[in-house]
């Protein structure tokens, strides 16, 4: 759902959106919740076994409305969730969801009720001033039309899937380091204890040399130093290499023109808005803000928008969702409250609060950063062509240090290392 989101409306609300989507359903109480009771049994999604009910679906579209309703207006309704994508993009996630269920399913991934016990027990949205609230919890089944049965499933699912992405680009561990973790993690000892009471203990006298010398061969290997070796190491490394590297005016242009797009800055402004069903209830609240009343002030009472919501921070045109959006803010004058715009969200008002023009890094700016970026480019194109050389040299009979001070590269000396890559000194 995020990724939908930031699809279409990009950085300038993911402030909000976040907030909205991200946040557990505890947080928002929607009094015009749709429910969907007794739903249709219709299988609608089906992946590998595991069946999702259209009920199912429809619920979890209606939540999304429900969500975005406090931002996008009471308006907000199905036809809209549809124009804007997001009863496609609710379906997408729930193919996506119950393929991921599936495949955990197929590898044996299961979720214990202990550990869904914790995690339902652990949820902010949840938590009293004692701890887990058993109030809250229902309170938010409830407005989400959900039944206990059904989020302790939907939570062990989610579990279940995140225990399967976790696993996902996590390097193979050496079996050696594997069997030893395993060893320390799984060991289980059985002791015995006896007690001697400090009258029954008998003096022990110092031992002679003959015990500390048999003691010593007796056990060798506490007292014997683990083998060293002295290391010289040459380090081939593209950013020892760059700054030796030279770079042409003609390609730092090169590099400048086809980067151009990074050293421009597009205008931003810090824009409040309000979002109202009715073009009608727009106008009003325009004169109520000619009166002298606050922006955020109009927007609460007309559109039940409080302060957090009215602002949505700093934005960039190409950020914006719908092209109506960006003529009006990016022609709006500072402070100055915006006519009433028309979009599949219903009717907005902006206000812009500052606003920062747009500006552009010449090539003299850039000059520095581009030396960086092609020089350490071409080092990188070097570094197969130094290593032949190197292993040449080193293949005609040169040492480390001959070919090093030859290829003018950096040499480390190590006086002395084990075989766990300790000193001496245990460092």
């Amino acid at each position: 759902m995020l990724t939908f989101i930031r699809k279409y409306t990009q950085s300038f609300v993911v402030k909000i959106l976040a907030m909205l989507l991200i946040a557990s359903f505890a947080v928002w109480g929607v009094d015009d919740m749709i429910r969907v009771i007794g739903a249709d049994s219709t299988v609608a999604i089906k992946v590998s076994g595991i069946e999702v009910g259209a009920g199912e679906v429809a619920n979890q579209v209606q939540r999304e409305i429900n969500r975005l309703r406090p931002v996008l207006g009471n308006q907000f309704g199905p036809e809209e969730a549809k124009a804007l994508g997001l009863v496609d993009s609710v379906i997408q996630n729930v193919i996506n969801d119950t393929a991921l269920l599936a495949a955990a399913h197929q590898l044996g991934v299961a979720i214990s009720d202990d550990l869904v016990r914790n995690a339902i027990q652990e949820n902010p949205s949840f938590k009293g001033p004692m701890g887990f609230d058993r109030n809250r919890f229902q309170m938010a089944l409830n407005q989400n039309n959900m039944s206990e049965g059904e989020y302790i499933a939907q939570v062990r699912a989610q579990m279940a899937r995140n225990h399967l992405l976790s696993s996902f680009g996590v390097r193979s561990t050496p079996k050696l380091l594997a069997e030893t973790v395993y060893r320390y993690r799984q060991e289980k000892r059985v002791a015995e204890t006896a007690f001697l009471a400090d009258g029954v203990q008998q003096i022990v006298s110092e031992p002679d040399a003959a015990q500390l010398d048999k003691f010593h061969k007796d056990h060798a290997a506490q007292f014997t130093a683990p083998e060293y070796r002295a290391l010289t190491v040459v380090r081939i490394d593209a950013a020892d290499l760059a700054a030796e590297v030279n770079v042409t005016d003609a390609e730092l242009k090169t590099a400048y023109e086809s980067r151009e797009d990074e050293f421009n800055t597009p205008e931003t402004r810090h824009v409040l808005q309000m979002v109202l069903p009715k073009k009608e209830d727009a106008e009003a609240a325009l004169k109520e803000l000619a009166e002298g009343k606050t922006f955020e002030a109009v927007a609460k009472e007309k559109a039940g928008m409080d302060a957090s919501l009215v602002d949505l921070g700093v934005v960039v045109r190409a950020a914006l969702p719908f092209p109506e959006m960006g003529d009006a803010i990016f022609a709006l004058e500072k402070d100055k409250p915006s006519a009433p715009v028309k979009t599949p969200l219903g009717w907005h008002v902006f206000k812009v609060t500052d606003i920062r023009k747009s500006e552009k890094k010449t090539f003299e700016q850039a000059r520095d950063v581009l030396r960086k970026a092609v020089a350490h480019d071409k080092a990188v194109d070097s570094l197969y062509s130094l290593a032949n050389r190197f292993e040449d040299s080193l293949g005609g009979g040169a040492t480390l240090d001959e070919t090093a001070k030859r290829l003018n590269l950096k040499v480390a000396k190590i006086a002395a290392v084990d075989s766990t890559g300790l000193d001496p000194a245990g460092k």
